[in-house]
């Protein structure tokens, strides 16, 4: 037994790579004794937290087990590597390498954990449930579009920080980039503005994805809001492309927070109209919009007196925001009133003029000149008539 103790230790003794073979099976066996840990943690304990996080009504622990997995868990298998290898004498390059890999492990599950919180907060603070669910799917729009930028942002930062730590000097790269930075910024001006005007857009929130938006002569659905550029798909079909640069300074009118639509609408009926049926008219057309559905009668005047025709105004309300609701409602008005007034024999106005002559005096007639009967009946630039006398 001894012989074979002593036979064992020589073998252990052995060196290779300026390590004992012992060293490596104690790498060995702290390796596969941590990984085994990790994999029963990862099993059973993550197991047991996501089947409690599923039960539970708070949004919170969701995001807790998703940290867990993307930050924790990579560090844990990677400490039980940097650990075990710490047992060898490593040559430096190998050691600067193994350095190196856990800073860089370390740097992207801190990035990784910071851009899962934030997006967690932004969606908490927007999307809460007091707010109607189409509410929570246009914030929900909003933080998926805020999330790149966000994004960019952390891993920025965050690979600044590991070249820091891994030694390297940013200040001579910073420097020797400050001209051609300078010239690419002067060449890439429009890029920069139509970004910048990207993060207004984000940020202030004129309009989102799925909006009907109207930007000055043009009319359109938002279907994408990019970097550069923002598409539009147009009541007829096309895509409306614009640069993100000119929406931000062009008025825009968003109509999907409209809940109503107000109509103003103005109708003429004819001078002779008797006065019972003048005051008739606004009853009228208060009864039938009345009894329309999704509309909210307000006022209808005897308005003005207009050039050929008595006219009236009528105000209500849609209690729709669809374009198409309008219209048909719209529609259904007008062809009531066309009833109503030709049951009642009330007729609607047209533009006409009336030309009255007045009656002949001691035998002379006395009206208007030629001229205000007929405008060419004495044209001094035409030739008068001859006259002939018959015997």
């Amino acid at each position: 037994m001894g012989y074979f103790v002593q036979k064992a230790n020589e073998i252990l003794q052995l060196r290779l790579f300026d390590n004992p073979l012992g060293s490596y099976f104690i790498v060995l066996i702290s390796l596969i004794s941590g990984l085994i840990l990790i994999s029963l943690f990862h099993r059973f304990g993550l197991r047991k937290i996501r089947r409690f996080t599923r039960d539970s009504q708070f949004q919170g622990d969701d995001v807790f087990v998703k940290v867990l997995d993307l930050t924790v868990l990579p560090v844990l298998y990677f400490g039980i590597i940097y650990a075990s290898f710490q047992s060898l004498k490593l040559n430096p390059t190998l050691a600067t390498a193994l350095d190196a890999s856990g800073a860089i492990v370390v740097a992207i599950c801190c990035i990784l954990g910071v851009q899962q919180l934030i997006e967690y907060s932004l969606g908490f603070y927007y999307a809460p449930n007091r707010y109607a669910p189409e509410k929570r799917e246009r914030n929900k729009a909003k933080v998926n579009l805020i999330s790149p930028a966000i994004r960019v942002v952390l891993w920025a930062v965050g690979i600044v920080f590991l070249l820091q730590n891994l030694g390297y000097d940013l200040s001579a790269v910073v420097a020797s980039l400050g001209i051609g930075g300078i010239a690419i910024a002067l060449a890439s001006q429009g890029l920069l503005q139509d970004l910048f005007s990207y993060f207004a857009i984000v940020l202030d929130v004129p309009f989102s994805i799925g909006d009907f938006i109207v930007v000055d002569d043009y009319a359109g659905t938002v279907k994408h809001i990019g970097i550069k550029t923002t598409r539009l798909e147009s009541i007829s079909g096309e895509q409306l492309v614009f640069p993100n640069q000119y929406l931000t300074s062009a008025k825009i009118q968003n109509f999907q927070e409209m809940k109503r639509r107000q109509v103003v609408f103005s109708l003429g009926v004819i001078y002779d109209t008797t006065r019972e049926k003048l005051i008739e008219i606004p009853r009228v057309i208060q009864e039938i919009i009345e009894a329309i559905e999704n509309t909210e009668f307000v006022r209808s005047h005897f308005a003005s007196y207009g050039a050929s025709s008595l006219d009236f105004e009528t105000v209500y309300y849609v209690l729709d925001s669809d374009y198409l609701i309008y219209m048909n409602i719209q529609q259904q008005i007008n062809f009531a009133i066309w009833d109503a007034f030709k049951s009642r024999n009330i007729e609607f106005a047209y533009p006409s003029q009336t030309i009255y002559l007045d009656p002949p005096v001691n035998g002379n007639r006395q009206g208007p000149s030629p001229q205000q009967l007929s405008p060419n009946a004495h044209d001094p630039r035409k030739p008068k008539p001859h006259l002939t006398e018959s015997n």
